[in-house]
């Protein structure tokens, strides 16, 4: 692989490598990706302010880096997927620290597609939601059920013709059944009690 075509392979995984310079500045060894422009103001290769004021969205990992950066060669660290605000739209994000040659090295990913765990995340929460209301709506019906139940009983209590009789048998059994299919049905978890502090 020629090195023209390195760069062009980082911009196209949408990768940014940065060194971090001893003085705290850095400057980007490829190509910025166009997610990360509004960052670094649209322009690469030379020096940028301190990681920190550059990417804010680094607070929480850079401590981690500059612990790998002082080690020896090897040491790496990676954060997990994070969402980080760059020229005001939300991208998901994963960012590596290592050394390399001596060299400290901050690789900034960003993650899109099947790697992008938000898109699950927002349908698990929405089949959450969309489980919930069938769970309300069961236990709307259960007692609707049982108001019919005790309505048949009583109508069986009744002095009725032949043909009267065995329709409130056959509406008897309907509820019945409609009893125990609710009954195996999801219930609505139990509110806990908070005890009160004294």
């Amino acid at each position: 692989m020629s090195d023209a075509l390195v760069p062009d392979v980082l911009r196209a995984l949408e990768l940014a490598v940065i060194e971090r310079l001893p003085n705290s500045t850095f400057h980007t060894v490829t190509p910025v990706p166009e997610w990360l422009h509004g960052a670094f103001g649209g322009s690469s290769g030379r020096p940028h302010s301190t990681l920190g004021e550059a990417l804010p969205f680094l607070a929480d990992f850079l401590p981690q880096a500059e612990g790998v950066w002082r080690q020896s060669e090897h040491a790496t660290v990676e954060s997990g997927p994070f969402v980080a605000r760059v020229a005001g739209e939300d991208i998901l994000l994963r960012a590596s620290a290592l050394t390399v040659g001596g060299r400290a090295v901050l690789v900034l990913e960003r993650l899109t597609g099947i790697a992008d765990p938000r898109a699950v995340l927002q349908r698990a929460r929405e089949q959450l939601l969309e489980r919930e209301q069938i769970v309300s709506q069961i236990a709307a019906m259960r007692p609707r059920a049982a108001a019919i139940q005790q309505a048949v009983e009583q109508l069986s209590g009744a002095a009725l013709g032949d043909p009267e009789r065995r329709l409130v048998e056959s509406i008897g059994q309907a509820v019945a059944d409609l009893g125990r299919t609710l009954s195996g049905l999801p219930h609505p978890p139990e509110k806990t009690s908070r005890s009160k502090g004294h």
